[in-house]
Order: structure tokens, then sequence, then C-alpha cells
């Protein structure tokens, strides 16, 4: 039976319900409900199909950070619960939403009628994401260190806040700044988690080489890093490329998938996910 109801993260007119509304314009009595964020998720799944029983409900969140470093197949992932028995509905393959929003291929449709330097562009992409290689390993191994604790989740972030969404990035992203980051993060939470910070330490050390250049997961930073920490270390560059802050950037991003009728076109993962929700 196709999904007839598809829940996502965010708020009303959020990132991930522009887009998802957009890609899968046209599939009959589909709707797209946003559900607040990724944490208890799978039970408002749940919730919602005891409500409405008879329709078909299922959920599409971020894929957050974890240990799945491996191939990258251009679709959403299967979301179930632990044991394989229970069916929520997908990941996204990336990280999150601004994954998709700052994609190159997406930009260059998006912004076809605007003074856009693609290549500078990309280039400044692939700095950014070298910029952020060890915050990206660190925020790795906080998120896989945090997932052994249910009920008290460790943070993974650290930093001043920045723009409206107000995310916490740092402005030293260097090896020790990082490592330094990890302790005092871990520190904040040890009494009641009793997560060692020289283990956390170490799971960084042991996934640094796959987020510096040359390891898989810089490879692919477009699946494995974040969206927002890409966004705002790509802010000096935007504004040299006169696409201005992070913020406005996505806002018009967002406005050109809106305008466009084949926007679901642009991504091979896009297109998957109309399969899957289509054929559930």
């Amino acid at each position: 039976m196709p999904v007839a109801l598809l829940l996502c993260e965010g708020v009303q007119g959020g990132r991930d319900a522009r887009v998802l509304t957009k890609i899968l314009n046209g599939i009959s009595s589909l709707a797209v409900h946003p559900a607040g964020g990724a944490g208890g998720m799978g039970d408002r799944v749940r919730i919602v199909r005891q409500v409405r029983k008879g329709v078909a409900v299922a959920g599409i969140r971020d894929r957050d950070f974890d240990d799945g470093g491996g191939a990258v197949s251009r679709c959403p992932r299967k979301w179930e619960s632990r044991d394989g028995k229970e069916w929520f509905g997908w990941y996204w393959e990336r990280k999150e939403i601004e994954n998709y929003l700052i994609d190159p291929d997406v930009v260059v449709h998006a912004l076809a009628d605007q003074p856009f330097n693609a290549e500078q562009y990309a280039e400044a992409l692939r700095e950014a994401a070298d910029s952020i290689a060890y915050y990206t390993a660190a925020r790795t191994a906080l998120a896989v260190s945090r997932s052994r604790v249910r009920y008290h989740p460790m943070a993974d972030a650290w930093g001043k806040e920045r723009g409206r969404d107000e995310h916490t990035f740092p402005t030293d992203l260097s090896d020790a700044a990082c490592q330094e980051g990890i302790r005092c993060t871990v520190g904040d939470y040890h009494e009641c988690q009793g997560i060692p910070a020289d283990e956390v330490v170490t799971q960084y050390k042991d996934r640094r080489q796959e987020c510096l250049p040359g390891g898989q997961r810089h490879t692919h930073y477009l699946t494995f890093f974040a969206g927002k920490d890409l966004l705002y270390a790509l802010e000096p560059h935007l504004r040299d490329l006169g696409l201005e802050s992070p913020g406005v950037f996505c806002e018009r991003v967002l406005k050109g998938i809106e305008r466009a009728a084949d926007a679901f076109d642009w991504l091979p993962e896009w297109q998957a996910l109309r399969s899957l929700v289509e054929a559930s």
C-alpha cells in the first residue's frame, strides 16, 4: 500500500517539509506532516498509526552521525526497530536536509536564473569540507559514544550559536581544539553517564583519518559530514560569491526547488524516495 502520510523532522514550513512536499508532489493522496525532532520520532509514527487506522503511515528522519561509513547507495536507508520486527520508514542517506540543499547539482539547478559561478562554489564547498574534517571526526566519536546512553544524551557539538537557527559551531577547528572540545563535552556529562573522556578521544583518533582528505567519509562528505557545519564553514565563501548568509542562501535554494517542475530528478536519492513511497 502506498504511503498516504509521511512524517518528517522539523516544523510546518521548515526545510524538511518544503523539500519533501516538492519532490514527492504528484503522488496520489500523499500528505507530508512535520513531527518535530528526531528524538522519539519512532514512537510518534506508532501513535499516528494507531490513531489513523487504515492509513499507511511512515516517517523519514535524519541519518545523524553513526558507525556506518561504508558505501554510498544514493538511496534512503530502511528505518526499523533494533530487532528488525517493526518498520518505521526511512533515514535520509545523508546526514541532514542541508546536505541536499548545498549539493552543487541542486544549487546549479535552483539558482539557474541567477548570477552564480558554479565552479567557484564547488571548490569553496570542498575547502569547507577540508576545514571541518577534524570537527566531524570529533562529532562522530561523541555521537557514537552517547548512543550507549538512551535517557540522558550527551552533546555532540560545541561552540558559538550562529544564524537564526542558532546552530552551534566552533571557531577553532584544529586537531588539538577538537580533542579539547571532546574532553570538555564529556567532562560535563561524565558523572551521570560514566563515559571516560580518554575513551571518546580514542574513538576520535580511530575516525580521524577517514574524515581527512582521502578518507572514506571525506570522499563522500555530502553524505557523512553535517550539512549545517558545511554551511557555516562556507559562510565567508558565500559572501564572496554573492550568495549572502547561510540562511539567505538556503532560502534561495529552497525557492528554486519549489519553482521547479522536475526537482525530484535533480538527485538519484530523491527519485529513489519517490519510488519507495509509492511502492510501500
